[in-house]
């Protein structure tokens, strides 16, 4: 047994372990990066964890017994505990079996075991390039549920580890209509920075000067990984590409979310447009046929798209987005709370570390609504205990005094993450009718709309 222990006040934090009674194995100081535990090793007398100190990332093995740290485990070289994401783990046991590595737009899988490792890689070399994703296996292994890509859409397969041969089990999504086809890109940032992304093609159409979607996703600490997106393959059936930007920030790799730390609304922001430039040096995309939409971080980011950043976007969707960076690091009727691990985190990713930081009211949307000068569609659930919606309200109530082209969608009875599909349906619907009046996905289209908009 291992358990972890946090003093959000005290900033200290603590690992115990024990095969029966608990004892203290690790201990120390951190703002916000406590360590976490990667499961059970292999051997069943182990725990593995990773630990952070000033942006470097360390695998530690712990001996239950006695809460030694042991400095040879079982990985092995071809193992990079430091570098995984994820693990697999064997549900018998609970005993850790592989880890998840992400690179980019790729995922790899590394397996503990010498034997599994030989037979996956067999699996990936008969699979080449259509980059498998394990979505069940056998308690043994020895059979795997793959997920690959496919024209068509994601297809199901069954792997038998041993000899190497896979079966279809068909379709993800047997209905579909059709399916928009899913390229991992990856582009240079202004400061060089090297951005991974995604970009759905529209299911019809051309396949140069297109009509685009930025679709920066949430978090901001997580992650596009390509495959099925059913809100970008809404997009890319409506007649869109899609950008699905994995900006700085976002858990591709350690050092890339390191490197968003103080950039919200700053260089996170513009990685977006900067895929946007990228894409229109390639001809692939229309400059003058850009929107961005998003929900949660990627709603502040299309609202900052518009009211940070200006003669990039025709038109912003914010979904239950954030106005006002305020909120992140004041609560309750103005005290900070700086004994609060997420206000010290909401701190670490604005790179301040007062309240009346001018920077902060510099990066909100709702202290620019002045600036914004295209159409802004705001969409918001009712019962949003994460972002509140008031967020969408005040930039509502805030653009429409100033006479700016707004709408906005109330979701009754509808949560932040859009959990009843009812209330999807409503979204995509909205975004859809929204996109296609003020950005057409057909060029000649686009030209009379944009031919008889008043700014």
């Amino acid at each position: 047994m291992a358990v972890s222990l946090y003093d959000e006040e005290g900033k200290r934090w603590r690992t115990d372990v024990g095969a029966g009674r608990l004892q203290k194995a690790l201990s120390g100081e951190a703002e916000i990066d406590v360590p976490r535990f990667q499961g059970i090793g292999p051997d069943g007398q182990s725990v593995w964890l990773l630990t952070r100190k000033n942006a470097e990332v360390s695998a530690v093995t712990v001996a239950l017994a006695d809460g030694r740290t042991i400095e040879h485990d079982a990985a092995g070289e071809a193992v990079h505990r430091s570098a995984w994401r994820m693990t697999i783990r064997d549900r018998r046991n609970d005993r850790i079996v592989a880890g998840i590595v992400t690179d980019g737009t790729r995922t790899t899988y590394e397996f503990i075991d010498p034997r599994l490792a030989r037979q996956w890689h067999q699996i990936e070399e008969k699979l080449s390039g259509k980059g498998p994703l394990i979505v069940s296996s056998s308690d043994d292994f020895a059979r795997v549920v793959l997920s690959v890509g496919s024209p068509a859409g994601p297809q199901y397969l069954l792997a038998d580890m041993r000899s190497g041969e896979a079966m279809s089990l068909g379709p993800e999504y047997r209905w579909l209509p059709a399916v928009g086809e899913v390229r991992a890109i990856e582009y240079p940032a202004a400061d060089g920075l090297l951005i991974p992304g995604f970009l759905t093609l529209p299911v019809r159409g051309p396949r140069e000067k297109m009509s685009l979607v930025v679709l920066p996703h949430g978090g901001p600490e997580a992650r596009d990984e390509g495959g099925f997106d059913w809100w970008a393959q809404a997009l890319a059936n409506a007649g869109y590409a899609v950008l699905q930007p994995n900006f700085r920030g976002s858990t591709v790799s350690d050092a890339h979310v390191a490197a968003g730390h103080g950039e919200w609304g700053r260089k996170m922001q513009t990685d977006l447009s900067d895929g946007v430039r990228y894409l229109a040096g390639e001809g692939l995309i229309d400059p003058a046929r850009v929107c961005i939409l998003g929900a949660s971080y990627g709603g502040y980011a299309a609202l900052a798209g518009v009211s940070l950043q200006r003669g990039i976007y025709r038109c912003a969707v914010a979904v239950a987005g954030l106005s006002d960076l305020h909120w992140i690091v004041q609560k309750n009727a103005g005290f900070r709370l700086n004994t609060n691990l997420r206000t010290r985190y909401g701190e670490r990713l604005l790179g301040v570390s007062d309240v009346g930081d001018p920077s902060i009211d510099e990066r909100s949307p709702l202290e620019h609504a002045d600036a914004v000068t295209v159409p802004v569609l705001l969409i918001h659930g009712r019962d949003d205990t994460v972002v509140p919606y008031d967020q969408s309200r005040r930039m509502a109530d805030a653009l429409e005094r100033l006479h700016k082209s707004v709408q906005i969608v109330d979701l009754k009875s509808e949560d932040h993450w859009l959990s009843r599909s009812e209330t999807r349906l409503q979204m995509l619907a909205a975004t859809v009718a929204f996109l296609k009046a003020h950005n057409p996905p057909d060029a000649a289209a686009s030209s009379t709309a944009s031919a008889g908009k008043t700014r």
